[in-house]
C-alpha cells in the first residue's frame, strides 16, 4: 500500500523486476479489499507505507490479520516503510 503515485510505481517496477507479482493499492481501504478478495489468499508479504491517509501501517496490519490470516493460521509478513521529507531551510 502506497499513496504516493511515484513511489508506488517505482516499487511495483522493482518488485516485478525481481519476479514478484504485486497487488497494488493506492489506499488502505483498497489494500483491505485486495486482501479480502480471492486473489488475496496467496499474499504472503505486505509492503505498506506507515503514514497514510485514513489509517497507519499498524492499523492496516491489524485489520488485514483480523479479516483473513488470524483465523486461518496462514503465515503472513508485513514490511512497513516510510520516507521522511526534510523541511526546506
Amino acid at each position: 500500500m502506497e499513496d504516493d503515485d511515484l513511489v508506488r510505481g517505482m516499487t511495483v517496477d522493482a518488485l516485478q523486476t525481481i519476479g514478484y507479482t504485486p497487488l497494488v493499492a493506492a489506499s488502505p481501504q483498497h489494500a483491505v479489499e485486495l486482501c479480502s478478495a480471492p486473489e488475496g489468499e496467496d499474499i504472503r508479504l505486505m509492503l505498506t507505507d506507515i503514514v497514510m491517509p485514513g489509517m497507519n501501517g499498524d492499523q492496516l496490519w491489524d485489520l488485514v490479520c483480523g479479516r483473513r490470516w488470524q483465523s486461518s493460521g496462514t503465515e503472513f509478513e508485513i514490511s512497513c516503510v516510510s520516507r521522511i521529507r526534510e523541511a526546506s531551510p
